[in-house]
């Protein structure tokens, strides 16, 4: 693959728009491979993309409309062959641990889903969970992509660790119910206000764990990689106690029965267990600080409620980790998206899925 330009490719030229929505079209930057490029620093959010063949770069596009309906996400991707990878390191490089839900209204993809293996045709919905790994190729394809947080899908079935490569074939009742409502829900998502959108969310998130239990259910038990639940439901677990100053691996290895080593391996790709949790202390802090009512509580108050015990070693961290220091960040929080450590040129898409 070529080597990648300068990464001041300006993704400002197609910001969010009044009421929640974004759009890009490679074709407005001039050549194939700036619209690759800036594509692949969109879809950076989730995967690790690559081309499949170096002579795709000549004719490479891709386009795409999302709509910000305040609890999911949903958009419109038309877009060139290229390969999608979310790797161990991908996944603690990301920190998104969503569901997508795409329905391939033309073209599809082949690959695995942790160690399953699938194949998505047209007219398919399958669903993808962001907590492991995935490796697909797809051909050029348009699809519908719904972005769904854990904690609204999750919670429905029964073992929402095996959600994770589920495919509803669209020549089956239950793949052309959901497929129908995802063409309303993002023909309809310009249209529908704040206050419309939210019940049609818990519905859809409803009617997503209803058209895929039947698949999960054939499932048989244990068939998932052991360690992807383990990991879900500790680091669910650490984002429900981050400002408990007894949070540690000690207090892990005694919640989830597992050995010290077995932690320090599942949390491996991320550092350490020690320094998952750091890091997530220092993004909560890091919003609370450049958000516009942050002026409101001392840096100090903030850092010590989400469990730092320490003012100067707080001050070390959050340098090491965002290039600047507590205060800078309170100054310069006008000039960045909001609620996005190091977000300069991250399109608005980034934020509002960081944010369900």
């Amino acid at each position: 693959m070529p080597a990648a330009p300068d990464a001041s490719i300006d993704l400002a030229a197609f910001p969010a728009a009044e009421g929640g929505a974004m759009h890009f079209n490679g074709r407005s930057l001039g050549s194939p491979e700036e619209a690759f490029w800036a594509w692949r620093r969109i879809a950076g959010i989730f995967f690790d993309v690559a081309l499949p063949r170096p002579d795709a770069m000549a004719g490479f596009a891709a386009e795409m409309e999302s709509h910000n309906l305040g609890g999911v996400v949903i958009g419109r991707i038309a877009a060139s062959a290229q390969v999608f990878r979310r790797s161990a390191f991908t996944i603690a490089r990301t920190g998104m641990d969503h569901y997508l839900v795409q329905l391939y209204r033309q073209g599809g993809y082949a690959g695995l889903a942790g160690e399953r293996s699938l194949l998505v045709r047209p007219g398919d919905t399958s669903i993808l969970d962001m907590a492991q790994t995935v490796h697909t190729e797809a051909s050029d394809f348009e699809n519908i992509t719904l972005v769904m947080p854990r904690a609204s899908l999750a919670p429905l079935v029964r073992r929402p660790e095996a959600l994770h490569g589920v495919v509803l074939g669209g020549d089956t009742p239950l793949g052309r119910l959901l497929a129908d409502h995802l063409v309303g829900l993002q023909e309809s998502a310009a249209q529908l206000s704040q206050a419309e959108a939210q019940p049609l969310i818990q519905a859809t998130a409803m009617l997503v764990a209803a058209c895929a239990s039947p698949a999960i259910a054939a499932r048989p038990e244990g068939q998932e990689t052991v360690h992807a639940p383990s990991l879900v439901l500790i680091r669910r677990f650490i984002e429900g106690n981050l400002a408990s100053p007894e949070l540690s691996p000690e207090l892990l290895t005694k919640q989830f029965g597992v050995s010290r080593p077995t932690l320090y391996r599942l949390f491996e790709p991320y550092g350490g267990v020690a320094s998952y949790i750091r890091r997530r202390r220092l993004d909560r802090c890091f919003q609370e600080i450049t958000a516009p009512v942050a002026e409101r509580r001392r840096i100090a108050e903030i850092a010590y409620g989400w469990g730092f015990r320490n003012e100067a070693a707080f001050s070390r961290s959050f340098r090491e980790a965002f290039g600047m220091s507590p205060r800078e960040a309170r100054l310069a929080r006008a000039s960045r998206p909001a609620g996005v450590p190091g977000g300069e040129g991250v399109p608005a898409t980034t934020d509002w899925i960081r944010r369900l």
